[in-house]
């Protein structure tokens, strides 16, 4: 039995294929996903934490095209069977299910249920996990609208109790109405975070200034999931895959510092 955890098993297994497939580069990678129809969001950012294991892959489109693409180069360059995306999905739910137990070991028994919910540490991680994994998926959707190929497409704009506005395609380029219900979701996870900051601040008071990080962590990655910008050249240059990697410190950060003070209480 393998006792690495699900997510950096899938991280090791994602960077064995990328091997075998003839170590392609991010940006080989990102560029061939712009050019599929409709473009799949696979930036240098997203692929580099998906790859090192800072963060599990969202299901949906980008992980299943990468999967194809490294897979179907893997069989011609070294002829690898493929491992078919069934497994892949699997291992990426192993991987999905584990972070949303907040490090929380093996199967989740009564006990570990009931640290969940009182546990503030506990608490603040996994609706911060909650919240990232939403705003991924309303990032993935901005992604595909803004990297298709489209000229004065109608769009609509939706906004949210939280005064968010969100620019969706009501034209030639599908709109999907779970990229709506998405972005709410990721207002409910913001609302959460929120919550579970401030009790966490009150209980714990040597944690306020890590709490505050994680917070205005936060805030950017919400901001920035819903626009992508260009550089000089009109070239794709969103600051929410950074946004989204400074999130993952500050919380990596947070939970160690809290589980220092335990130690030494």
């Amino acid at each position: 039995m393998n006792d690495q955890p699900a997510a950096e098993q899938l991280a090791r297994a994602l960077r064995e294929l990328k091997e075998k497939a003839g170590r392609p580069s991010y940006a080989v990678i990102a560029a061939w996903g712009q050019q599929q129809i409709p473009a799949v969001n696979l930036s240098k950012s997203k692929l580099s934490a998906w790859f090192n294991g800072i963060s599990v892959p969202t299901s949906g489109r980008p992980f299943t095209a990468l999967i194809e693409l490294l897979e179907a180069r893997a069989q011609r360059k070294s002829g690898i069977p493929k491992r078919g995306l069934p497994k892949w999905q699997a291992m990426r739910k192993a991987a999905d299910d584990e972070q949303r137990r907040a490090g929380l070991g093996g199967s989740a028994s009564s006990s570990d249920v009931q640290m969940r919910e009182t546990d503030p540490v506990v608490r603040l991680v996994t609706q911060a996990g909650e919240f990232m994994r939403e705003a991924d998926r309303v990032f993935d959707a901005v992604a595909r609208y803004e990297l298709s190929s489209r000229h004065d497409y109608p769009t609509k704009t939706v906004t949210t109790a939280d005064g968010w506005s969100f620019d969706v395609p009501v034209g030639p380029v599908p709109a999907d109405p779970k990229d709506v219900e998405a972005l709410a979701e990721v207002d409910r996870a913001l609302v959460g975070v929120r919550a579970d900051a401030e009790r966490t601040a009150t209980l714990m008071p040597g944690l306020e200034r890590h709490v505050s990080r994680v917070l205005a962590a936060c805030t950017d990655v919400r901001r920035s999931c819903v626009s992508i910008d260009h550089d000089d050249d009109g070239r794709p240059d969103g600051s929410y895959p950074k946004d989204l990697l400074r999130l993952t410190g500050a919380l990596n950060e947070f939970k160690e510092v809290a589980a220092a003070l335990r130690r030494s209480a």
